[in-house]
């Protein structure tokens, strides 16, 4: 007889399968740890001091719209934990979650729109807006889609004081040929794939990676016999 927990990680490695392997993955060089989401969480980073997303879904919507997100069966894959901020060009996700019953991502949308147009504060001091648009997402049989841009943006700092809060989190803002600093402008796409009780995650600053890896995912999902 299978024990409970060793049952789970037979689940868990499955699910782990699904995911496209690092060497032949298009985002691979960016990688650089992997976890289950259930160890993920129980370790998790804490909410960098300083910084506050209003309304909370924009830092939040994915655990608004999945109940008990941290305690459901899955893997995930990511580049630079450390940053907090995931403001850095190369931060890349994908993630893989077991979802009894299954899951329309029609609900994550819903909780995204909450931040269509919404705002983080830094320090109480300055302002940026965060906006989540969706964009055309693949049509995929037996399956729900869902695509979004996220743009985290803030004008060009005012003063040395601005740009150094600014820089605390990982938001520095360019400098142009005059010397003067730019706004600083985030932009990452983040695509979602619902096929029976699988849910996938993919974000990325690349659009190719975006429009590639969902049928990739999807197809393995698929292959593997679908739940």
């Amino acid at each position: 007889m299978v024990s409970d927990n060793a049952g789970n990680e037979v689940r868990l490695q499955r699910l782990r399968s699904l995911l496209v392997p690092i060497d032949e993955h298009p985002a691979g060089r960016l990688i650089d740890l992997e976890s289950s989401v259930a160890a993920m969480a129980a370790d998790p980073l804490p909410a960098p001091w300083g910084m506050v997303w209003a309304p909370p879904a924009c830092q939040n919507y994915l655990e608004e719209a999945v109940p008990h997100l941290p305690r459901l069966n899955g893997w995930v894959r990511l580049s630079d934990r450390r940053s907090k901020s995931f403001s850095h060009d190369n931060f890349y996700i994908d993630m893989v979650i077991e979802t009894p019953g299954g899951i329309d991502v029609g609900r994550i949308a819903e909780a995204a729109r909450r931040c269509s147009s919404g705002t983080l504060t830094l320090e109480s001091k300055v302002v940026g807006t965060v906006t989540y648009t969706e964009l055309a997402a693949p049509t995929l049989a037996e399956a729900t889609t869902l695509t979004m841009q996220i743009q985290v943006r803030f004008d060009a700092p005012a003063d040395d004081a601005t740009a150094a809060i600014m820089a605390r989190y990982g938001y520095v803002a360019p400098r142009g040929a005059d010397g003067r600093p730019s706004a600083v402008n985030n932009i990452k796409q983040v695509s979602y794939v619902a096929t029976g009780e699988t849910l996938f995650m993919v974000l990325s600053p690349d659009p190719a990676v975006i429009e590639s890896m969902p049928t990739m995912l999807y197809r393995r999902a698929r292959d593997a016999g679908g739940n």
